[in-house]
């Protein structure tokens, strides 16, 4: 059971997940439209259609995970060496006025058009491996005395191996096995509380999937201005049906910003500092503060000389070497232990971030075809709208939400966690390819309910699936590295991630492009191969995980 501040903590965490898969996922349902009226909005002479949509389409997630790669790493860095708490509240911020910003954008590209704006909101946005991180050390955080359990645990165990040393007696003995007992039993408790914790934690992005396509779909473009000619509606007085006029997509970025500065506000009030050794803000400015003080003091003391005696100049030329010194070792230790080199060259780490990046590619692919094949009028379900596609993903996500968290203890505890990475990756991936047949379902009855519910009965239950993976390979990973390089690790996790996830979206695009100019007159032989193609993507990936698996074993 969890302690009411822990809970409080956990819950914090999770809703941050909650909002960062919301500035991902909410996009999806009209990103496609948005991109067609920015982009006949700004190039009147060069209009394109929702078929031909693709492209740009992609290019809008591409900038945000390109933002992401760039900036993943450093704000894991920053977190390893001044807290958590302090990366949270940063980019919680920063996300904010981004989501503004890319809200009132009415140009597709530029120097402040939508793409630019996606990819500023994925540089703040790069938070990922801190939640990871989060996640893992508040299992082992004791709120009672502001440290972390494990550090107790294994002082305690020390302790207890010197007594056995030195005992002879039979009572001796005893205690210090009753000892080492206790402290197993609490390693392995404390490691049941972190396979919930991570599992709840990540499961925020099932929630993400559920309420961000609805709010976002439900509040994007509520004028329809997409549909009136030269892009402008009907004027009228009210100021803020011209604001919704000029900045259509407004709504689900402005909700948005609104949940990531309160999400902040919570993060500085409940999150602590699992960190245990991290340089505060305050003592840099304080620090800071301090040395500017002492340049004026100097400056209005320069009006009085002192006379420095021979020893005394000595003195300060060892305290001033000294101090230059010890700060200079201590910056490239930490340098060391967090670059990027230092993690590359642990060969587990390696290979589990590997496979991350690897299923994250394959993941992206996945998400960015789903809405194109959605407003392709040609896929034997009709033309889809931001409502329909909002609708769609939000049952969808429901299924996943409901199911995930269980279903991921299920197979963790059946399979353990190399088994449930496998497993996640075979039915996460592979039912993709059953997409297309949504359309004889059309076909055969022309409800609107049926076609609807097959379609977000199975992409939620392949989201259960890929989620049980992510959660697997956050545990995985984060075991094979030391706690001080967690979130410079799990941040260069997020720097591949965010590049593979920038490529997906491309590949993904022309494909459904090229796939979708197929289907002519009913028949649907484009959407089968697209889908097929992406679903055949789990083959090379169950082969590298059976080899990963193995090697661990053998290591």
């Amino acid at each position: 059971m969890l302690c009411r501040k822990e809970s409080t903590s956990v819950a914090i965490l999770c809703t941050v997940s909650f909002i960062q898969s919301y500035l991902l996922v909410n996009i999806f349902p009209y990103q496609a439209y948005m991109s067609v009226y920015l982009w006949n909005r700004q190039h009147p002479e060069k209009a394109i259609t929702v078929e031909q949509a693709g492209p740009c389409a992609a290019f809008l997630t591409t900038s945000f995970m390109i933002g992401r790669t760039l900036t993943a790493h450093y704000w894991g860095r920053i977190a390893d060496i001044y807290g958590r708490r302090l990366v949270l509240i940063a980019t919680l911020i920063g996300s904010g006025w981004a989501c503004l910003w890319f809200g009132m954008t009415s140009r597709y590209g530029g120097w402040f058009g939508a793409v630019a704006a996606r990819g500023v909101i994925g540089g703040w946005n790069s938070i990922v491996g801190v939640i990871k991180t989060l996640a893992t050390e508040l299992a082992y955080y004791n709120y009672d005395s502001g440290h972390r359990c494990g550090a107790q645990i294994s002082d305690e165990t020390e302790q207890c191996d010197d007594t056995q040393v030195s005992a002879h007696d039979e009572n001796t003995l005893s205690h210090n096995l009753h000892v080492n007992q206790n402290n197993q039993h609490l390693c392995d408790e404390q490691k049941k509380r972190e396979t919930r914790i991570v599992g709840l934690v990540m499961s925020m992005r099932a929630w993400g999937f559920l309420g961000a396509p609805a709010i976002a779909g439900y509040l994007a473009d509520p004028l329809m201005v997409r549909e009136h000619e030269n892009g402008t509606a009907t004027s009228s007085n009210m100021f803020v049906v011209q604001i919704l006029q000029s900045y259509p997509y407004l709504l689900p970025n402005l909700v948005g910003a609104l949940l990531c500065w309160i999400a902040a506000a919570a993060v500085f009030l409940v999150i602590p500092e699992t960190l245990e050794e991290c340089t505060s803000l305050c003592s840099i400015v304080r620090e800071y503060w301090d040395q500017n003080t002492c340049k004026k003091r100097s400056r209005l003391k320069m009006r009085q000389p002192t006379v420095y005696t021979d020893s005394t100049y000595g003195s300060l030329a060892d305290d001033a070497n000294k101090n230059t010194g010890q700060n200079k070792r201590i910056c490239e230790e930490t340098t060391n232990a967090t670059s990027i080199s230092s993690i590359w060259s642990r060969r587990s780490t390696r290979r589990h971030l590997m496979a991350y990046w690897l299923y994250s590619f394959v993941i992206m692919c996945i998400d960015e075809a789903f809405p194109l094949y959605c407003i392709s009028r040609n896929n034997g379900l009709g033309q889809l709208s931001e409502y329909d596609i909002g609708t769609i993903l939000s049952i969808a996500g429901l299924i996943f939400a409901m199911g995930q968290y269980h279903v991921y203890l299920y197979i963790v505890d059946r399979l353990g966690v190399y088994g449930s990475l496998s497993f996640g990756c075979w039915w996460g991936v592979l039912p993709v390819s059953f997409i297309p047949a949504a359309a004889l379902i059309a076909s055969f009855s022309d409800r609107y309910f049926f076609k609807m519910m097959y379609i977000a009965l199975l992409v939620g239950l392949t989201k259960i699936f890929q989620s049980a993976f992510f959660s697997g390979i956050t545990m995985a990973t984060n075991w094979t590295v030391p706690k001080e390089m967690r979130s410079s690790m799990n941040g260069f996790g997020g720097m591949g991630a965010g590049g593979a996830k920038a490529l997906g979206p491309l590949l993904a695009g022309y494909w459904m492009s090229i796939c979708l100019s197929w289907d002519r007159d009913g028949k649907i032989y484009g959407s089968c191969i697209a889908f097929l193609g992406l679903g055949s993507l789990s083959v090379p990936l169950i082969v590298y995980l059976h080899f990963l698996e193995r090697s661990e074993n053998e290591s």
